[in-house]
């Protein structure tokens, strides 16, 4: 905790506030407000709030970025798509003789008995009806299109319905959704625990798509049944199967390392994390579940980190390389230092481990308290730069004296207006001198 409110770091239009709440994903509990209930009827704009835990904020900033609010991990189904079904779209509800459907069913043996058991409790209590934001990719991979619509239901008919105004093609975008046919599919991923609040939408046109359609088509039985439910591993092999570009919306769905590992660089702060992350707006969705699941494993791998240098130390003192050394943190866990080493000459040297399970040139992150501490330091600073973590083991490079570095950072502080002052700093490995690699035993940091 930062001890500290900050503001929250983004602007909210009043259609995203709504979503935001009505998607559950701030907890009053969490954020420490009172005044959530007040913001969640319109009485206090959310970008007027006060955040306790900067974290909380980054983690809501983030996602936002990606486009999607909280929950827990998605839940996929394929549907194929009716005439009926296409009247959702006001192009085949005007030029199509396909009834007054102007909704898109979602099969209650899949929407109710698998996905959302506890869905008409929940729609009961918000007026017969649970809003959604829809996010609509394709066909022919197209991105991101957006909307807010309702999934409900009614004694006329037996399934739920995704329902409310007419989709139009977007700007920009004449005929878009107009080359969709009956029979084609649309991959569906839906957040939300008891209820979904938010649908990413995939739509596969034969036409245009055919390995695609073809290799998705196959998990849906027949016959009556549209509507089938189908696994990450079943989906991938689709994927993989049809050949499918590594830019096809479709992916998005799938692991994705590259995105993970900045989205736990970002959750430390590391400012190109975070970059990245923004620049896949719009095409890659992430829940808070994963932001949590993040951070909890960037401070599995810091702690493991440590637990590696101070097994390192370990050896080092037994072999009478060192006199001694100290596990700072492990007294103090939001100290600036992680170790002090007492060499041979009765020289203390101050130890920062740095951890990763990437490669060494990933940008290391700075706390202001570290730098502070390293530039006020009587005693030599070094950096201890643990990498490609894993479980047979991790290599490290240390520093020279980073005390000079850190100097140079606060004096560059003094030209920044009055009342601003930066909370971290990322550093590229190469900004810092650096000793050779040695390979180092792995240990369970909270052991």
């Amino acid at each position: 905790m930062s001890g500290r409110s900050s503001p929250l770091p983004f602007p909210i239009d009043p259609q995203q506030q709504a979503a935001f709440f009505s998607a559950a994903v701030v907890d009053r509990a969490r954020l420490g407000h009172d005044k959530i209930a007040d913001a969640q009827h319109g009485a206090v704009a959310l970008d007027e709030f006060a955040f306790e835990d900067d974290v909380i904020a980054l983690e809501i900033k983030l996602a936002y970025l990606c486009d999607y609010w909280g929950g827990d991990m998605a839940k996929i189904a394929i549907k194929q798509l009716s005439a009926s079904d296409l009247t959702f779209f006001r192009w085949h509800y005007e030029n199509r003789n396909a009834g007054n459907q102007k909704a898109i069913n979602l099969n209650a043996d899949v929407f109710v008995d698998i996905l959302y058991p506890d869905v008409r409790t929940v729609a009961d209590s918000q007026g017969g009806h649970v809003p959604v934001v829809l996010t609509m990719f394709g066909p022919a991979g197209l991105g991101a299109y957006r909307v807010t619509r309702k999934v409900i239901t009614g004694a006329a008919y037996k399934n739920w319905r995704l329902n409310g105004e007419f989709v139009g093609n977007p700007d920009g975008e004449p005929g878009r959704f107009d080359i969709l046919q009956p029979n084609d599919l649309v991959v569906m991923s839906f957040h939300g625990v008891s209820a979904p609040h938010a649908i990413d939408m995939i739509f596969i046109a034969a036409s245009d798509e055919p390995a695609l359609h073809a290799a998705l088509s196959h998990h849906i039985p027949g016959g009556r049944v549209t509507m089938a439910t189908i696994s990450l591993e079943a989906l991938d092999d689709a994927v993989a199967a049809a050949a499918t570009p590594s830019a096809h919306p479709v992916r998005l769905l799938l692991a994705d390392p590259a995105f993970e590992e900045a989205l736990e660089e970002a959750v430390t702060g590391s400012a190109k994390g975070v970059q990245l992350v923004e620049s896949r707006r719009g095409r890659r969705r992430i829940t808070l579940a994963d932001l949590r699941k993040a951070k909890q494993k960037a401070e599995q791998v810091g702690a493991d980190g440590e637990g590696a240098v101070n097994a390192y130390l370990a050896e080092c003192k037994a072999s009478g390389l060192i006199a001694d050394f100290i596990w700072s943190s492990q007294a103090d866990a939001t100290g600036p230092l992680d170790f002090r080493v007492t060499e041979l000459s009765g020289q203390v040297l101050k130890i920062d481990v740095k951890s990763t399970e990437g490669p060494f040139g990933r940008p290391i992150h700075l706390s202001a308290a570290e730098v502070v501490e390293a530039a006020q330091s009587g005693e030599p600073y070094h950096v201890y730069r643990i990498y490609e973590m894993g479980p047979s083991g991790a290599k490290l490079r240390v520093s020279s004296d980073v005390r000079q570095q850190a100097k140079s950072i606060l004096d560059a502080l003094s030209a920044l207006p009055r009342g601003v002052t930066p909370d971290a700093f990322t550093v590229d490995v190469d900004a810092l001198v650096w000793a050779a690699a040695i390979t180092v035993a792995v240990t369970d940091g909270d052991s």
